[in-house]
């Protein structure tokens, strides 16, 4: 990959980039390059966030007993022994 410096760049252009990029949840680098890629015709390449479902088969199956017993096992886990922190 190659670098450049861009230079002479207006300040009410530097900011426009700036809020684009915001506005498209990017880096001003980022956005500057999909600019470039889309007014040059390269195809975006757009990544795909990958998708876990290892534990779907969870979800949704406590009741309310279940919940309350698993949540008072976390309590229990999270209390802290002081005689260990002296």
């Amino acid at each position: 990959m190659k670098t450049f410096l861009l230079r002479s760049l207006e300040d009410n252009l530097y900011k426009e980039i700036k809020k684009q990029a915001g506005l498209n949840s990017m880096s001003i680098n980022k956005y500057v390059l999909s600019v470039l890629r889309s007014e040059l015709g390269f195809k975006e390449q757009i990544k795909k966030k990958k998708r876990f479902t290892d534990l779907d088969s969870f979800s949704g199956k406590w009741n309310e007993e279940q919940y309350y017993l698993i949540t008072q096992e976390i309590k229990d886990q999270r209390k802290i022994d002081k005689e260990l922190w002296k």
